[in-house]
């Protein structure tokens, strides 16, 4: 029977290394240095294919942003012009109805002219009764 304290670290003589003949060395580093030189051009791939990955996505999302602007453009010069129209309208109105205060007649809104149904602020009741008044 062996004794445990005989089985200590410091009494049994155990190789830290294995060692191989040097024709083995040899071969060994040229392995690990090629093993290693295969490691750093993956590891290199690898980053490439990330960035060009990330760069993509990036674009990608650029041309979204520009897509959701002209869009968002677009819109918003439909708006104008629907405004400008609106304003235009506003300043014919208001001519009209200037010129037929000047005339003495009643007004006549641009959709009578046009065969329109007459619901427009000139032969609206209150702003007749108000032509009236100023007579």
């Amino acid at each position: 029977m062996i004794n445990n304290a005989d089985l200590d670290a410091a009494s049994v003589p155990f190789p830290r290394e294995q060692t191989y003949p040097p024709e083995y060395t040899e071969a060994i580093a040229q392995i690990k240095e090629q093993h290693q030189q295969e490691l750093e051009r993956l590891s290199q791939e690898i980053r490439i294919g990330l960035q060009t990955e990330a760069i993509a996505r990036a674009e990608e999302q650029v041309q979204e942003q520009i897509q959701s602007l002209q869009r968002l453009f677009k819109q918003q010069k439909e708006e104008n012009m629907a405004l400008k129209n609106l304003a235009n309208a506003m300043n014919n109105t208001q001519a009209l109805e200037a010129a037929a205060l000047i005339l003495g007649s009643e007004p006549t809104s641009q959709a009578n002219l046009a065969g329109l149904p007459t619901n427009s602020i000139l032969t609206s009741p209150t702003n007749l009764c108000k032509k009236q008044v100023r007579r």
